[in-house]
C-alpha cells in the first residue's frame, strides 16, 4: 500500500521479538516502530542498539515513529497510518532526518 516490501513478510508471523543478529541480517533501509518501543532513551538510544545501529536504516536515520494505537489499532485511522509511512518512506536518501510520526525532525548526535 505504501510501495515498501515488509523483510519480515512470510517469515515472521504477528507481533515477536527479534534478535540483534536478526535484525542486523535483514539491513532494512527503513524501519517503522512505535512509540513506547522507543523507550526512555528516546530515538538516538533506539538507534543505538545493537542489531539496529548497523542498520541502512540507523546510519541514514530512516527511523518512522508513530503513535502505538495509530501503528497496533487497524481502524478507522489506518488511512492515517498509511499516509505517515508514506511520508516517511518518501526519500530514502542519506541523512535526511528521523521521521517521528509523519514528521521529520532534526539528526540526533553520532
Amino acid at each position: 500500500m505504501v510501495g515498501a516490501t515488509n523483510l519480515l513478510a512470510g517469515s515472521h508471523k504477528g507481533y515477536k521479538p527479534m534478535s540483534a543478529e536478526a535484525v542486523a541480517a535483514l539491513q532494512p533501509d527503513a524501519i517503522i516502530t512505535s512509540r513506547l518501543s522507543l523507550g526512555d532513551g528516546g530515538l538516538a538510544a533506539y538507534a543505538a542498539q545493537p542489531g539496529i545501529a548497523s542498520t541502512p536504516a540507523a546510519v541514514n536515520r530512516h527511523i518512522i515513529v508513530l503513535d502505538d494505537m495509530l501503528l497496533l489499532g487497524f481502524g478507522l485511522r489506518v488511512g492515517e497510518a498509511l499516509q505517515q509511512i508514506s511520508e516517511g518512506l518518501s526519500d530514502l536518501g542519506p541523512a535526511q532526518g528521523y521521521a517521528d510520526a509523519g514528521h521529520v525532525v532534526g539528526r540526533t548526535p553520532r
